[in-house]
């Protein structure tokens, strides 16, 4: 196995081998490989995960992939995450310790939980490019897990995924049912009111929840903080860009290092300053364009832009429409989705 590389647990895989254990298209050797490798616990290179993915994807040809190997997922493939979660005291506690330990499967993941105004950002974020079927599959197991936790309906929650919007998008639909769907969003993740994390837990237990956090911990070799080194930066990328003073240098002080240590270590880490402050500002201005009557000016002001017609140009970059039409397009689909709920 190639140590250099991220790996990925090889449990991850199970679902897929539900999946096309089923599909005579799917050559024998590929099924014998899943098997293999959940055999034995294998951990698989970031490279070889992504052979896995685009032999069943050139195989089936179906964009719905991910989605539908999500679908075969059952609680014992992820079984000490979802007593890591249950044994929680709040779904905030939940999220985070999930957002923490996902590289015990994932060792390429970056998720965040971000509080933007009244909403809740869960980002489910990868270090390195994945396919869009990966990152489907991703999304869905983790509602998945959601609603196995929290089975009432959520008027508010709202999927956003990355990429454009495909010409069916039944898929999604079928996965994620009665869920506004924002497509070229800021990130793939989710979008729900920020109370709910203050959600107490029916089946937590503090005790068991240390004690799996110190194990994983263990296994990690890391150090005890909750926070990543990208949560701290966008955390102070937030309050830079409301005070109108977003730059490198100044949120390089914030956090007590140099404008040079802070640049090393978000190339380390695959990013770079303006990526992060592009990041944020894209969720940001989301968060403003669905939640407020905000004029694009303002936004443009909160953003920490100078004039308007930049954050414009930005924007239809980002979402492939100017602001107002995003804001009409947005509400337009979310009346669509109330009157057929």
């Amino acid at each position: 196995m190639d140590t250099a590389q991220p790996t990925f647990a090889a449990q991850v895989f199970r679902p897929l081998a539900r999946l096309i254990e089923g599909l005579p298209e799917i050559p024998d050797e590929l099924k014998s490989q899943l098997r293999a490798l959940d055999a034995v616990g294998e951990r698989v290179p970031l490279s070889t995960a992504r052979e896995l993915w685009y032999t069943a994807i050139r195989t089936t040809r179906d964009p719905d992939l991910g989605l539908r190997a999500a679908l075969h997922s059952i609680p014992s493939d992820f079984e000490v995450f979802e007593w890591l979660a249950n044994s929680a005291a709040t779904w905030a506690d939940a999220c985070r310790a999930l957002c923490r330990y996902v590289r015990v499967l994932n060792e390429a993941a970056d998720y965040r939980v971000e509080i933007c105004g009244t909403k809740a950002h869960i980002i489910l974020g990868s270090n390195l490019s994945l396919t869009r079927e990966m990152r489907d599959f991703a999304m869905a197991v983790h509602y998945l897990g959601i609603k196995r936790w929290f089975p009432e309906r959520w008027p508010d929650l709202a999927i956003w995924l990355k990429h454009d919007e495909p010409a069916d998008t039944s898929g999604y639909r079928a996965v994620f049912p009665n869920c506004r769907l924002v497509f070229r969003a800021a990130f793939d993740g989710y979008v729900y009111d920020a109370w709910r994390l203050n959600s107490p837990l029916p089946t937590a237990d503090q005790q068991r929840h240390d004690r799996l956090c110190r194990q994983i911990d263990r296994l990690l070799q890391t150090e005890g903080s909750a926070d990543t080194w990208i949560e701290w930066v966008s955390r102070e990328v937030v309050k830079a860009m409301h005070e109108g003073r977003d730059s490198a240098e100044r949120t390089a002080s914030r956090l007590g290092i140099s404008r040079r240590t802070l640049v090393r270590r978000l190339r380390e880490h695959g990013t770079s300053y303006s990526k992060v402050l592009q990041e944020v500002r894209h969720r940001t201005a989301l968060h403003y364009l669905h939640n407020t009557e905000l004029s694009a000016e303002d936004i443009a002001v909160l953003l920490g832009y100078a004039e308007c017609a930049p954050f414009i140009r930005a924007f239809r970059r980002w979402s492939g429409r100017t602001p107002q039409a995003y804001r009409r397009y947005y509400r337009r689909t979310s009346s669509a989705l109330s009157a057929a709920t």
